[in-house]
């Protein structure tokens, strides 16, 4: 895991995001969301193996509150 998507404030909010999905955080990168740091965040959703939900957060997640962090959010299907 890359050092600035793993800082334990950044940990502390996937797994809120994750607990509040009832699933697990399969995967996560940085990226850039309207023109800021961002980290996206694909979490499994539970007793729905071909979704997953796609959740774009404030980079600086863990010292914002996650409720304000959250940027987009979005259930997908995954092929």
């Amino acid at each position: 895991m890359l050092r600035a998507v793993g800082t334990t404030q950044l940990r502390m909010c996937y797994d809120s995001l994750a607990a509040q999905a009832g699933g697990t955080v399969l995967a996560l990168d940085r990226v850039r969301f309207d023109g800021q740091e961002a980290i996206l965040l694909v979490i499994s959703l539970p007793g729905q193996g071909n979704a997953a939900r796609l959740v774009v957060i404030d980079a600086h997640c863990g010292v914002v509150p996650v409720s304000s962090a959250v940027l987009y959010s979005v259930n997908a299907s995954r092929a």
